[in-house]
């Protein structure tokens, strides 16, 4: 069991989808037996969503720290991380009405709550169902919008009184490490759950099926990369005048090792050396925005769950409607920021976003072994983001050497 464990996540996905395809086309009556390992599966995901969503939220506001530091460096790439991954997921959403993935698609599944979707709300009694009449209820019954918002209000609050509230951000701290360790176990199952769900929905795959698999890459592909050459370039040269091929061949060794590792916390340690040496970045900033961004960065993630929404909704057939992209964009900018270093985020954090919009979550075994290709690409551009937001809080502060940057002398540690 330990030798299986240590083999790739992604690898042992690949492995159970292969044997779930073969199954489906052997024997679909056997497909349907192993129907209810996927269903303990979905199961255990959705048992984890109320607890892994508040605290990662409650937490990640914490981690903020000191409130004075939150008002220069901080208060400033916070609006980066908001503005960037609000930016991120509208452009997915828009790429999604241009090719339109999901759509002609019929996976056979039942909406089940889904058909609250049809209905017309208005603006504001949609914004007044956001608000828990009590929070207690709400997470009993999976509402995750108020738990969002309830999570996000506490965390400012502790915030604010964090001298007197140690003992709070401290057990906050050691519920997030728990949830992260059940949440890393559950992940472990995740290849027999995903045999059980691909097993039975074999009969039900078709071309379109497959061509619309190929959309998703797309999406997260041209998303990804208009954010890498287009977006970051465009700021750094307007928001400070910072010439990017300058900046971007200064930071060749980061999306290199982001890319290959396929992981924003193995690369932080190289990020940071990066902005001392080769960017003449104050420590007080990367020392601040870097870990910060490395959990609450995630501009490729919110690319990723727009694009899943908009997926599954066509799929069940729902209209895509102003207040759905509203909602749909802002729900992937709060779970991106909520992402948490755990192998296989991307399917817990999908099965969420399914989840806040009421349906099914057949998806989420369609796409897990599509993560492992954009991976690298997407952790490259969360990397990138995070390299260019620290450049842009810190020359705006006056805390970048940009003799450093421009070459014109190398760094000198301090003995």
């Amino acid at each position: 069991m330990k030798k299986l464990i240590k083999i790739a996540l992604w690898k042992r996905i690949l492995a159970a989808v292969i044997l779930g395809l073969i199954l489906g086309f052997a024997w679909p009556e056997g497909g349907e037996a192993v129907s209810i390992l996927g269903d303990i599966f979905i199961a255990l995901m959705k048992m984890l969503l109320i607890p892994f969503v508040f605290f990662s939220l409650v937490a990640g506001v914490c981690s903020l720290g000191d409130i004075s530091l939150m008002r220069t460096i901080g208060l400033r790439y916070v609006l980066w991380i908001v503005c960037t991954t609000l930016f991120a997921a509208a452009l997915s959403v828009g790429l999604c009405m241009i090719f339109n993935p999901g759509a002609g698609v019929d996976i056979g599944a039942s909406v089940g709550s889904g058909e609250e979707l049809a209905v017309s709300y208005s603006f504001a009694e949609t914004l007044l169902s956001w608000i828990p009449s009590s929070i207690v209820g709400s997470m009993a019954d999976n509402q995750l919008l108020p738990v969002i918002l309830f999570a996000i209000l506490l965390g400012c609050c502790i915030l604010a009184v964090a001298n007197k509230a140690q003992i709070v951000i401290q057990f906050t701290n050691q519920c997030m490490e728990v949830f992260t360790k059940m949440t890393n176990w559950i992940v472990q199952l995740c290849p027999i759950g995903i045999f059980g769900l691909v097993a039975p929905m074999v009969p039900k795959f078709t071309g379109t099926m497959i061509a619309n698999l190929g959309k998703f890459l797309l999406i997260d592909f041209i998303g990804c990369g208009l954010l890498l050459i287009v977006v970051y370039p465009l700021l750094l040269m307007i928001l400070q005048k910072i010439n990017p091929l300058n900046y971007y061949k200064k930071n060749i060794s980061v999306l290199v090792m982001a890319a290959a590792t396929g992981s924003s916390a193995a690369t932080l340690p190289l990020e940071m050396q990066v902005s001392q040496e080769q960017l003449g970045i104050d420590e007080r900033v990367y020392s601040f925005t870097l870990p910060l961004g490395n959990t609450c960065n995630m501009n490729a993630a919110a690319v990723a769950q727009a694009c899943v929404a908009v997926f599954a909704l066509n799929i069940y057939g729902f209209q895509v409607t102003p207040l759905l992209v509203f909602q749909i964009v802002i729900m992937a900018c709060l779970m991106a920021v909520g992402t948490v270093g755990i192998n296989g985020a991307q399917i817990v954090i999908s099965t969420v976003m399914l989840t806040s919009l009421g349906l099914p979550l057949d998806l989420v075994a369609l796409l897990s072994p599509l993560w492992a290709v954009v991976d690298p690409v997407n952790t490259a551009t969360n990397c990138m983001g995070n390299m260019v937001g620290t450049g842009i809080v810190a020359k705006s502060l006056k805390m970048m050497d940009e003799d450093i940057l421009t070459g014109k002398k190398k760094f000198v540690a301090e003995k």
